[in-house]
């Protein structure tokens, strides 16, 4: 039987149980697993949909400076490795990995035929070239982001998997951050070399798995008597990436190419997957992300956990970032250094500053924060 899993931080619960209700649907009696990457689980009420773990359950190599120095993003995927060969462990022996931000819209007892040859599946951002019209979003970005989206994975325990996830899990200790310059984007990318390297892995390219606002280019979407469909073939899965957009009728920041009004078979689905959010929005209100703070909950910034993990004599010389006075206090003079480069360069050139004191502005208070 297949067992399932996402992970999340604090302010992800409503997109998790929107997730598991959907998975509870078509398959009522499968282990559903949760990683709370930043929650003392005991805090939470106990629920009998899914199962509950923390980050404390699952054996983090060096958790303190690992989570101090990856931003949330980059730090809930560090542990994706890891929360498998956790489920492994504990008696799962086909584990599909699935974002929050799914929902779930046929059975995926199929993925067992997919088993019968093979130990590790993917999906691939794209099954098709991409319009060249000058909108997005463009294959090129997928070069950057990585060939595979890592929002779905399902294993068998093998040796295959295992010598995989043990790869993996070591390579994300240092390496899960979104650095594209570096060719490296969270644990997605690095799994570009996975297929090359490791027997067993086999490219889901069925247009019902995995679709999202990346390949909807390729994809019309309709139900038809309570089934949805995917390019009239059941759609099994909507990665809702990027969801949450400010502007009405947009599909993704990232998308320029089309929005829902242009995409009417689009439209029905995302407006079941809002009111789906609605119900569970009271459950990720007033979650903050736990690891933000020092120990005296002054905010840390993306300016210090970058200098943080790049100064390697400070890094082993600080095993608790969180309560460092000397970090704190480099994070106020890179705050300074920042807010007097601006201001000299207002001074100096006032009209140039004029005109982009706004950008500036706001990619200062992105970097701080």
């Amino acid at each position: 039987m297949l067992s399932f899993c996402t992970i999340i931080a604090g302010n992800y619960i409503p997109q998790a149980m929107v997730l598991v209700d959907s998975l509870r649907e078509f398959h009522p009696e499968s282990n559903i697993y949760i990683l709370f990457a930043d929650l003392d689980v005991r805090s939470l009420p106990r629920e009998k949909t899914y199962q509950s773990v923390s980050y404390e359950q699952i054996s983090i190599k060096d958790n303190l400076r690992r989570s101090f120095k990856y931003n949330v993003t980059e730090y809930c995927t560090s542990l994706k490795a890891t929360f498998l060969k956790f489920l492994f462990q504990n008696g799962n022996d086909r584990v599909v990995y699935l974002d929050p931000d799914i929902l779930v819209a046929n059975s995926l007892d199929k993925l067992d035929q997919y088993f019968e040859n093979n130990d590790v599946l993917l999906t691939p951002h794209l099954d098709s070239p991409t319009p060249e019209d000058g909108k997005g979003p463009h294959f090129i970005s997928m070069l950057l982001t990585g060939i595979y989206n890592l929002g779905f994975i399902a294993l068998k325990k093998t040796p295959n998997a295992d010598a995989f996830l043990n790869w993996w899990e070591f390579q994300l200790e240092t390496l899960s951050v979104d650095e594209q310059q570096r060719g490296l984007f969270t644990d997605q990318k690095l799994v570009d070399i996975a297929p090359s390297i490791f027997s067993g892995f086999y490219i889901l390219k069925d247009t019902g798995y995995n679709a999202a606002p990346w390949n909807i280019h390729s994809r019309y979407l309709s139900c038809k008597n309570g089934v949805w469909l995917c390019n009239e073939s059941p759609l099994y899965f909507f990665h809702f990436s990027n969801y949450g957009s400010k502007l009405p009728n947009q599909i993704a920041a990232y998308v320029t190419r089309d929005d829902l009004l242009s995409r009417p078979d689009l439209h029905s689905l995302y407006k079941i997957y809002t009111e789906k959010n609605q119900a569970y929005k009271h459950l990720g209100q007033k979650m903050d992300y736990r690891f933000n703070y020092y120990s005296d909950m002054s905010k840390i910034s993306n300016a210090t956990r970058l200098f943080y993990r790049e100064k390697s004599d400070v890094y082993w010389n600080i095993p608790n970032p969180f309560e460092s006075i000397y970090l704190q206090i480099q994070q106020r003079k890179l705050e300074d250094g920042v807010l007097v480069a601006l201001i000299y360069a207002i001074y100096r050139m006032p009209d140039i500053a004029k005109k982009f004191f706004k950008m500036a502005t706001l990619f200062i208070k992105r970097k701080l924060n």
